[in-house]
């Protein structure tokens, strides 16, 4: 028994979690990691709302992200450029911590995590498309 919740997050640019820069004695987070964190918050909130919060099992997580190709990239590149943008881990930290706490209890909860960034066009809407898999809920 599952049960499968998906969202689509449209973004201006797919981003990673960045490094916590640090400011004398204090550390914080880097305010472009705050700001895609709080549209990946924000959206789930207006979608699904608080019903998952206390989800207290094991669940796994696919984000697939889909970024523009620039303009200044040659046509006969189209569909080829993988390697530049956002490093996958980084998508997936912050998608993890953007959740923490409304789509599930804690992130230490995930069993299972695939990320696929997929091939980039000039006409690709950059957005996130993450789907989450509860284990053990009725759907």
């Amino acid at each position: 028994m599952s049960k499968t919740v998906s969202i689509i997050i449209p973004v201006d640019k797919v981003r990673g979690w960045q490094r916590a820069g640090k400011s004398g004695k204090r550390h914080y987070t880097q305010p472009e990691t705050e700001a895609a964190q709080t549209v990946i918050y924000c959206k789930w909130i207006a979608e699904h709302g608080r019903k998952y919060t206390d989800y207290r099992g094991a669940f796994g997580i696919t984000i697939y992200a889909f970024e523009r190709l620039p303009k200044s990239c040659p046509k006969s590149r189209e569909g080829e450029e993988w390697l530049s943008g956002a490093d996958c881990d980084n998508i997936a930290k912050l998608v993890l911590d953007a959740l923490n706490g409304i789509a599930y209890h804690d992130d230490r909860q995930c069993v299972s995590l695939r990320i696929e960034k997929q091939p980039r066009f000039k006409e690709t809407e950059p957005r996130l498309e993450i789907e989450i898999v509860y284990y053990g809920i009725e759907k």
